[in-house]
């Protein structure tokens, strides 16, 4: 109700008293302050500026929530402003920067609007600029306004990612690249996440650079020559054409994932290569069932949580969008069997513990992901001794419709 009323401008005082309503009928405690900032809102919109400020007072005090009193406050700074009572509205906001909340804030444009003469205020009789008034004009987009020469210095790497194509200074982007690292995910659709920001297929330049940045991904840590590139993507290419796009391509992803040495170069060879700055899930999923299967004979436990880790990794199968690339398609096989594997010993340990039910509900899982010869048999012979007859037939059914 409350999210509604913040969006629904023309039914306010309606949804108000419906809000009203709601809490009384209910005893919701909580809702109480929301609802006097509801209709602080309201009636500082009817210019009623006093009566807004005994609300919000009262909101404030009701308040269990460091982050709702610091809203309640900056709104009073807002309500402080129209009163022409700016002294007063400055005052709260040096309290506000001094104990920082105001910086974590998400901010309406209109308050942004309203309480704007506070920061040039701020600017005119602050020589120094603190730490805190700096971080929240690069929070709300306005460090335009600071004439701060390391600005940058008070961002954090999220903050630089996205004005990455605005920073000059060479020493500053070296140090976010250098902080950078990448959740790289292949089980479904590609996705590539650095930091707060996730770069999916679609955002690459043009299909054929996420084409050849999946392969050099499923071709990772070694080098390639030019010549098995171009076999397996441009066959009937012309070999100078196919080198120039090439040398196109790698350039587009290094500059889209905001590292020159993404792909390496060497001697007309090409190669991606991981260290402790890459996480791929295809990687951590192959990484869990192998370490399950080393010491699945000694702890069984471990060997069970990291097996259940891996197929939870495994969402979707690989690339699961690209058809027709036999390179993918013999790696995406050969993670298929690796699941297959996995939960073939995960079900016996599961059975080892007397969870036989359990031991069911992966092995029925892994086949709707994937119709395997060997974990089909397994069900069948756990659900005959168990003798769940509709289980079976269901099954049968099943398997039959997906070969077809």
């Amino acid at each position: 109700s409350y999210y509604e009323f913040i969006k629904d401008y023309e039914n306010r005082n309606k949804i108000l008293s419906e809000y009203e309503k709601l809490i009384k009928e209910n005893n919701i405690n909580k809702g109480i302050s929301n609802f006097l900032f509801s209709k602080a809102i309201v009636l500082s919109g009817e210019e009623k500026y006093e009566e807004s400020l005994k609300l919000i007072e009262e909101a404030y005090n009701l308040s269990n929530s460091k982050y709702k009193k610091s809203s309640l406050e900056i709104f009073k700074c807002a309500i402080l402003i129209k009163m022409n009572r700016i002294e007063d509205a400055y005052h709260l906001f040096l309290k506000l920067l001094k104990d920082g909340s105001i910086i974590h804030q998400a901010f309406e444009k209109e308050i942004i609007e309203t309480i704007k003469p506070l920061f040039d205020l701020y600017i005119k009789r602050n020589e120094k600029l603190s730490k805190n008034f700096i971080k929240f004009m690069i929070r709300i987009g306005y460090e335009d306004k600071l004439n701060t020469k390391d600005i940058y210095n008070y961002m954090d790497e999220s903050e630089l990612l996205k004005r990455i194509n605005k920073i000059k200074d060479k020493n500053i982007i070296k140090k976010l690249k250098d902080k950078l690292k990448y959740e790289i995910y292949l089980f479904g659709k590609l996705r590539i996440k650095i930091l707060d920001k996730t770069i999916y297929e679609e955002n690459f330049d043009r299909p054929i650079t996420a084409k050849v940045f999946k392969f050099f991904l499923i071709n990772r840590n070694k080098f390639l020559s030019k010549e098995t590139i171009f076999e397996e993507l441009w066959p009937n290419d012309d070999p100078k054409k196919a080198s120039a796009k090439l040398h196109t391509i790698v350039s587009n992803i290094r500059k889209i994932l905001i590292n020159d040495e993404i792909i390496i170069s060497s001697g007309g060879n090409y190669g991606l290569f991981t260290n402790d700055k890459f996480y791929i899930d295809i990687d951590d999923f192959e990484k869990s069932i192998k370490y399950a299967i080393a010491i699945s004979y000694k702890d069984i436990e471990t060997a069970i949580s990291k097996i259940i880790y891996a197929f939870n990794l495994y969402t979707a199968d690989l690339l699961e969008g690209d058809l027709y690339e036999e390179w993918i398609f013999i790696e995406r096989e050969r993670l298929k069997q690796l699941l297959s594997q996995g939960i073939l010993l995960l079900s016996d340990l599961l059975i080892k513990k007397h969870l036989d039910s359990l031991a069911i509900v992966y092995l029925e899982s892994s086949l709707f992901r994937n119709i395997e010869s060997k974990t089909f048999k397994k069900l069948m012979d756990i659900l005959k001794l168990k003798n769940l007859e509709d289980r079976i037939e269901f099954w049968n059914k099943y398997v039959e419709r997906a070969l077809k």
